[in-house]
């Protein structure tokens, strides 16, 4: 969800897609879904 939070200012809130994942119980599925956790760290970092 992207939410104005001032003028200027915005927020960026979103659901860790292994926490998404591990609800269908599939294994497989929450490890690459760690991968994305990670990825998407990782760019909020940098921006």
């Amino acid at each position: 969800m992207v939410r104005e939070t001032a003028a200027g200012k915005v927020s960026l809130e979103f659901a860790a897609p292994s926490g998404m994942m591990r609800i269908l119980g599939d294994q497989q599925l929450t490890e690459l879904a760690k991968d994305a956790d990670t990825r998407i760290e990782r760019a909020l970092t940098k921006a």
